[in-house]
């Protein structure tokens, strides 16, 4: 569905230009709508809720003029979240964009991205710099980061000292300072989206959050570091929510973006015993554990209209998962993805290729793996080194050195971890590799896309791809 160096492939005896989608179907297929950015729901309710009011962009890409229009009013602040931002750049480009159009405004960016960039963990100096090169006025130094945002802006309103406020970063004679941290309890039973805020602008799938943080202590993974102790929400505040979800007649499909939609299983199944008396407009996918799994759970994900679910599958070798301290065995994997198989449920299996003790051997044993389990669709990534994961804590046992994507331990590097997702692509037959754009799966069978058209597309993008010598985009 991106754009590709393939112009052409073959489809139904034809030859098909690779960019207009359309031409694979007969249904006519309209181009994937965006999810309506999660972050900016659950932060503005909470400014909302403590009596301040707010406009909003979704998106900084495809919203540019809409900005550039609401930058011309009186506004106090301009907060730039960036849990869905990975480039310091682009928060840069943000800045200065909000800078030129509007001279007053107070700038502050917070969200996890920037949370990580900043953290302690990294020395002071590096901090400071990177403060300055973004440029904006005040920094929230927090995963959360709503309680602390709606002090600052109380206190901005107000022309009072903000350096009483916590996981603050700010400026005072021309230096920034970094004020004392601690984590936020973010309280999600009490401060669910109201989503009729946001009623012109959501499209047909909205994210909905019942859960923060993560149960599991996955070594790669810093997550569950950097949002605190887990905690989620009662079945009858999940109800509340997606009931004025149902009310909004444009919604088709809900997507969990908690880590573990699924665990604990027990309540779980209460969700879905309570979204099938419903009897909800829309479907639902999420992300996906396999452990605990049973028939009566997947039976009632089907009776509750599922989707589908991408499941961090992560690697096919056992003495893989055992570094990365995922808690579950290879047979519970193919018990689980069995029974979501015989229920129809599409499936998404997400891997992490050049995690501590990878070789190419335990990369072969994925790719039997994904070969006989036979996911629907599947995506590798590159394993990213954070010195916050757990996994850091050992980084003399596997001989870690730096960070990020550009890493080299003592089984593996970064450039062979890449060769070796090129041969794991090249060599994966029964399942459709999918880019990192998954969610376009999920739109297209809002439209009626059969699930197996869906993946002869592909299929025939992928191939001429690596036809070319190149990867699959």
């Amino acid at each position: 569905m991106k754009e590709t160096d393939c112009l052409f492939v073959a489809y139904a005896g034809q030859q098909r230009l690779l960019t207009d989608l359309q031409t694979f179907s007969e249904k006519k297929i309209e181009q994937p709508q965006p999810i309506f950015n999660a972050a900016i729901a659950y932060l503005c309710t909470y400014i909302y809720k403590k009596g301040f009011t707010f406009e909003y962009i979704s998106s900084f890409e495809h919203e540019k003029e809409e900005l550039c229009n609401k930058l011309q009013g009186d506004i106090l602040v301009v907060a730039i979240s960036t849990t869905f931002c990975n480039s310091i750049q682009t928060i840069r480009e943000m800045v200065r964009f909000v800078r030129q159009y509007n001279k007053t405004a107070k700038i502050v960016v917070g969200g996890s991205f920037m949370a990580a960039q900043i953290s302690p963990i990294h020395p002071q100096a590096h901090r400071i710099m990177l403060c300055r090169e973004i440029g904006a006025d005040f920094y929230i130094n927090s995963f959360h980061g709503e309680e602390s945002l709606a002090q600052l802006i109380g206190k901005l309103k107000h022309a009072e000292d903000p350096s009483s406020i916590q996981n603050l970063v700010y400026r005072k004679e021309g230096k920034f300072l970094f004020s004392s941290q601690t984590v936020e309890k973010c309280d999600l039973e009490h401060n669910p989206v109201d989503w009729r805020l946001f009623e012109k602008n959501i499209t047909s799938i909205v994210p909905v959050r019942t859960a923060v943080s993560c149960m599991y202590n996955c070594s790669y993974c810093s997550f569950h570091i950097r949002a605190g102790k887990y905690q989620n929400t009662s079945v009858e505040t999940i109800e509340k929510e997606l009931n004025l979800i149902n009310e909004l007649k444009q919604v088709k499909m809900v997507n969990f973006i908690d880590d573990s939609f699924n665990m604990p299983n027990s309540r779980f199944k209460e969700i879905l015993r309570m979204m099938n008396r419903n009897k909800y407009n829309f479907a639902w996918h999420s992300y996906f554990r396999c452990q605990s799994i049973d028939e009566e759970t997947v039976a009632l994900m089907k009776d509750s209209r599922c989707a589908g679910v991408i499941i961090g599958f992560e690697s096919g070798s056992p003495q893989m998962l055992a570094n990365m301290n995922k808690k579950i065995n290879i047979s519970d994997y193919k018990t689980g993805h069995s029974l979501l198989k015989k229920y129809g449920i599409p499936t998404m299996a997400m891997l992490i290729i050049g995690f501590p003790g990878e070789t190419k051997e335990t990369v072969q044993e994925t790719i039997d793996f994904i070969e006989e389990i036979k996911p629907d669709f599947y995506h590798p990534h590159l394993w990213f080194c954070e010195e916050i994961a757990p996994v850091w804590q050992q980084r003399e046992k596997y001989g870690l050195v730096t960070t990020s994507n550009s890493w080299r331990h003592n089984t593996m590097d970064s450039q062979t971890a890449q060769e070796q997702i090129h041969y794991l692509v090249r060599e994966i037959k029964s399942s459709v590799y999918m880019s990192v754009y998954y969610t376009d799966i999920f739109s297209l069978l809002l439209q009626g896309i059969g699930i197996l058209e869906i993946k002869e597309i592909l299929n025939r993008k992928n191939e001429q791809s690596l036809k070319s010598g190149r990867m699959p985009t």
